[in-house]
């Protein structure tokens, strides 16, 4: 494996490198379409070996929605219950997951109907294992009412849900899913905004040293959420395949297009010295890239204090900013819970298709001279204590979410048959040659090609490298993230066994037994 990962840097020089049986990569170390699964191979384990059996493997999709999270959970499932996990990407590392583990449980970031590449292919391997449905997507706007959803007896019967709300819970249980493995959570991200969780966060220093910004300027946070301005035709037409009503998404485009348009508009008029920055962050799948061509096209004249930064998660950035704005997005009722003065931007009127019911606690923002004198504003504002009381109430129903996660996957797994020895998970097996294949995993999904074959295996492949720019990741990046929250949550007093009878209830009403 190690003289594979070296050929590559080196094919420029050497002419032609094999790698296995039949593989092949080109000069200049592009991979061939001849050389594609012979490169595989060494990165997909040892052929012919034995499988690693895993007690729990989560599929994340997007690093900055999920991966903290799913690490966090990772940490408390290995120490507090001595249960083996290991993370891994959704899309781009299904071949490597298939010809690797045998889980008991995977946790997959949604799950609406079998018939959805990579969930059939998952399920085909894994007939045994129990899937548990993060469900990352449940503030559900009107439109999404009926493509995000449980679809098929598969994610209706088969299929443990996560559900933040009650009312989520009450929706999806509406539409025929298994009452028994829905299993109210609250929202784990909402916790991370409260004490210990929030120290794992970089500083408002740190991430002014990463990216260049004055830590003395107002801070004015913008992080986007018009995706429908950015789906292609055949994004569109996927949609309505999934019962996504035409004429909701034509609005949602021309919504967003409208108002992400006199959004850069409003801010180019931001040219004074004494402006604040706004630090404009995109969407987890629209690239820097698409948004800073949006940004010249309609602001010709540039935004002199404007800076599109898709670096790190939201999360740190809520915490680093003094003002949130954005518009319909999700990461307003994260900035109530922080404590942020925030507002909402819609030049004009919510089209029905984007109706929600917590718009209406967020103070709003109806034109373009509005936003620039809520931007300019002297001094801070006070926070939205309105949104914030709805967010704890409805999103932080019944305790700590990321514990009660932790608890019901660990219940879960201990009333399912054990199936031999666990293996060591692929984070703590990080010795030099280890890491060396990792790396070399990282940079094979970096390239084009790769993502190219797995498409032509299937057309519905969703992994792309403009759309998931981030998203690429290795077991070494697990490990940082694990051994941060190991330091941080084991010191704040987290560290503590659950008691069988509650490790072992895994009803999904939030309710502990009586005794």
């Amino acid at each position: 494996m190690e003289s594979g990962i070296v050929g590559v840097r080196a094919a420029s020089a050497a002419g032609k490198t094999r790698w296995g049986a039949a593989g092949y990569c080109a000069p200049g170390g592009t991979l061939t379409n001849q050389g594609m699964m012979g490169v595989l191979r060494p990165l997909s384990g040892p052929r012919g070996s034995t499988m690693r059996t895993v007690d729990v493997l989560f599929l994340i999709e997007h690093v900055d929605r999920e991966l903290d999270a799913a690490s966090c959970i990772v940490e408390m499932l290995e120490r507090r219950f001595a249960i083996s996990a290991d993370i891994r990407n959704y899309y781009s590392d299904m071949l490597f997951c298939l010809g690797r583990y045998q889980p008991a449980i995977v946790v997959t970031p949604f799950c609406y109907f079998l018939d959805h590449h990579p969930i059939k292919d998952y399920a085909a391997a894994w007939p045994k294992a129990l899937f548990f449905n993060m469900a990352w997507e449940q503030i559900l706007y009107r439109m999404n009412e009926t493509v995000k959803v449980p679809k098929d007896p598969f994610a209706r019967e088969r299929v443990h849900h996560v559900c933040w709300t009650r009312k989520y819970r009450d929706f999806i249980a509406g539409l025929g899913a298994d009452q028994d493995k829905l299993h109210l959570t609250g929202n784990p991200v909402m916790r991370f905004y409260d004490a210990p969780y929030k120290d794992y966060f970089a500083t408002r220093r740190q991430l002014a040293s990463r990216y260049g910004l004055d830590a003395g300027r107002k801070w004015i946070l913008f992080p986007e959420n018009y995706r429908w301005a950015f789906l292609s035709e055949a994004q569109m037409a996927a949609f309505v395949a999934q019962d996504a009503s035409p004429d909701h998404l034509a609005a949602a485009r021309q919504y967003c297009v409208r108002s992400l348009t006199a959004l850069f508009a409003t801010l180019q008029e931001l040219r004074r010295a004494d402006d604040p920055l706004v630090i404009l962050r995109p969407r987890p799948a629209t690239s820097a890239d698409e948004m800073t061509a949006f940004m010249h096209k309609a602001a010709p004249h540039g935004a002199p204090n404007v800076r599109i930064i898709k670096g790190e998660s939201a999360r740190e950035w809520i915490l680093a900013a003094d003002h949130v704005i954005s518009s319909y997005s999700t990461t307003l009722i994260e900035a109530a819970i922080a404590g942020k003065p925030l507002h909402v931007f819609s030049p004009e009127p919510f089209p029905e298709a984007l109706a929600d019911e917590w718009y209406r606690y967020a103070p709003l923002l109806r034109s373009g001279q509005e936003l620039l004198a809520a931007i300019r504003a002297p001094g801070r504002k006070a926070a939205s204590a309105h949104l914030e009381a709805w967010a704890r109430e409805t999103l932080l129903p019944i305790g700590d979410p990321v514990q009660i996660i932790a608890e019901r996957i660990a219940a879960l797994r201990r009333a399912l048959p054990n199936y031999g020895r666990q293996s060591t998970a692929d984070h703590k097996r990080l010795w030099t040659g280890q890491i060396l294949i990792e790396t070399g995993r990282k940079w094979l999904q970096s390239r084009r090609r790769y993502h190219e074959y797995l498409r032509r295996r299937d057309r519905r492949y969703a992994f792309t490298l403009n759309k998931h720019e981030k998203d690429v990741f290795g077991a070494h990046d697990v490990a940082r993230r694990i051994a941060r929250w190991r330091a941080l949550v084991s010191t704040a007093g987290n560290n503590e066994a659950c008691p069988d009878q509650e490790v072992l209830h895994a009803s999904g009403d939030g309710r502990r037994p009586t005794s």
